[in-house]
């Protein structure tokens, strides 16, 4: 199970990755329709505190949940109404995130093994849910932060059903 952890700071873009299609443009599309293509770049840094007190020399080891903000770069693109109950979302076509270790506390020693999309929800599309993040630190380190880059390239999309008044 992976631990969630709290974003410091967070940085995005986004911009159609392609020309608006030729058939958004003839049939009045309005910008964030499901056909166009956007590319969203979520950089930033997270607050991690894993390691700490223990037996000198032993490794431990976690997975690190990073869950950045998706929905402003999404909705500052998105031509439609969002109604109640529904969410928006980024179907993916393509991706390369990354992370790193760049805070460390009484270093006796650290990894960051593999870093990958946190799995897709079963019964959707390919829906971006953050990635995930495999750290080990030697007792007594502590591995402070952890900085992300995830560019991403995908369908913007509703989840949802919305709420009847």
């Amino acid at each position: 199970m992976a631990v969630v952890v709290p974003i410091a700071s967070q940085n995005w873009l986004i911009t159609p990755a392609v020309g608006v299609p030729a058939a958004a443009a003839d049939s009045g599309q309005r910008p964030g329709d499901s056909s166009e293509l956007w590319l969203v770049v979520l950089t930033g840094l997270c607050s991690v505190g894993f390691g700490g007190d223990g037996e000198t020399l032993t490794w431990i080891s976690e997975t690190l949940r990073i869950v950045p903000d998706l929905h402003s770069p999404l909705s500052s693109v998105f031509g439609g109404p969002i109604l109640a109950g529904q969410t928006l979302a980024l179907n993916l076509k393509m991706w390369a995130p990354f992370a790193a270790v760049t805070g460390v506390e009484a270093n006796n020693g650290f990894k960051l093994t593999g870093w990958r999309l946190t799995p897709f929800l079963p019964n959707q599309d390919r829906n971006f849910q953050g990635i995930d993040v495999d750290i080990s630190v030697e007792l007594p380190s502590i591995i402070t932060e952890v900085a992300y880059s995830i560019t991403m390239v995908g369908q913007i999309s509703l989840l949802g059903k919305p709420e009847r008044e």
